[in-house]
């Protein structure tokens, strides 16, 4: 939901319609936290398995490919989503657990309230 709002508000910013299709700014997300996490994993790719990188460099470099993607127009793939679906993974990562869910129930009494009040 995240990354498909950061790609809808770029869109919006830029002026420019177009579809978000696909789960990559939630893989985004994932692969974010689970990188920041552990960032001394070693990581390879499939066609290159001798060829191996922590996974702290791996995500920093998909970051800044999919920035130098949001500022000079590349049209491929979804930059905006896969950075909006990194930040929030990172975010829920650090402060996901105490910002959200210590203060839901709050916000669903809140919710409950006006939901009675407007049968």
């Amino acid at each position: 939901v995240i990354s498909s709002f950061a790609s809808y508000i770029h869109k919006i910013a830029i002026g420019k319609a177009g579809l978000s299709l696909g789960a990559s700014g939630a893989l985004m997300g994932i692969l974010a936290s689970v990188c920041f996490q552990y960032p001394d994993a070693k990581l390879a790719i499939v066609f290159f398995p001798f060829f191996t990188f922590s996974a702290g460099i791996a995500i920093k470099t998909v970051i800044a490919i999919d920035t130098a993607g949001l500022f000079l127009g590349w049209k491929l793939f979804d930059h905006a989503a896969h950075l909006g679906g990194a930040l929030f993974g990172i975010g829920y990562l650090f402060y996901g657990q105490d910002a959200i869910w210590a203060h839901r129930e709050p916000l669903m009494q809140w919710w409950h309230t006006i939901r009675e009040k407007s049968k």
